[in-house]
């Protein structure tokens, strides 16, 4: 346990090529994970730098990624890779999708495990639009479903079977990011949606459908990402990057921000 004002010390394990499309750093492109049978290994997954549209998967040992094995199941380069866990049936995922081009849509992937040598192929969807960012998973006990924006402002729910379950509008556009939140209390998955100067927390499967919005001035321009930063003595605390610079932190059982950070000269100001 840290004291307080002592900082941690990290020490270089190994780095890796910057994924980039054009000048832009593609983060989404890559995910690190474990999978359930086995915590002590560690896989990380994305695509080569020879080879855009395969998906391969690396295996962490001895302070290097020893390549595991190779998807092949896209046609164009790869833009998302991400892994998923369902804990109410123990189903394991991973969701990869690759950016089109002139003649094809986008195409998402979502392989199941089978084990740590076998992915197998359970889905392949075409996107509707140009929009292929975000995409989550989300459970709902043992049954699938998948979140994506199909409009500025809408985002539609589908079940694994292709069928449309419910379309969500909400107000103020830009959709920039899905995190599902298990809520522990509840026993519920919920959605945190981020949009240009709105973040919400809604839950899909309710009958009567409601929503909580975050509200701040520092919110203000869009909200790339969030993450549950703290997860520990019945508190949650949700972390947004803003593109202002700001890092708000918002407890998720009080329904409050609790703090908010700018970075600014690469240094972090606390200004409320």
């Amino acid at each position: 346990m840290l004291k307080k004002n002592e900082n941690p010390f990290f020490v270089k394990e190994k780095t890796i090529d910057i994924i980039e499309n054009g000048l832009h750093e593609k983060s989404n492109a890559f995910d690190i994970y474990s999978l359930q049978k086995n915590k002590n290994i560690i896989y990380l997954c994305g695509p080569s730098g020879n080879c855009r549209e395969n998906l391969e998967i690396y295996e962490f040992k001895d302070k290097e990624f020893y390549k595991k094995l190779s998807l092949k199941t896209h046609k164009n380069s790869l833009e998302f890779c991400k892994y998923f866990f369902n804990k109410n049936n123990k189903k394991e995922y991973l969701v990869s999708i690759d950016k089109g081009n002139i003649k094809e849509k986008p195409t998402t992937i979502i392989h199941s495990f089978l084990d740590e040598n076998n992915y197998q192929m359970i889905l392949n969807l075409n996107n509707h639009s140009i929009i292929i960012y975000p995409f989550t998973l989300i459970f709902e006990k043992k049954n699938l479903f998948y979140i994506y924006p199909y409009s500025d402002t809408r985002s539609l729910v589908v079940s694994e079977k292709k069928k449309i379950y419910k379309k969500i509008y909400l107000t103020g556009g830009g959709i920039l990011y899905y995190y599902i939140w298990e809520n522990s209390k509840k026993n519920k998955n919920l959605v945190i949606q981020c949009n240009k100067s709105s973040v919400y927390i809604y839950d899909v499967f309710a009958k009567d459908f409601s929503y909580t919005k975050i509200k701040d001035d520092k919110l203000k321009g869009n909200n790339f990402c969030c993450i549950i930063l703290y997860n520990k003595d019945n508190t949650d605390i949700l972390c947004i990057l803003n593109e202002q610079g700001n890092i708000i932190f918002y407890d998720l059982f009080k329904d409050k921000i609790t703090s908010i950070v700018n970075i600014k000269d690469n240094k972090l100001v606390q200004i409320c």
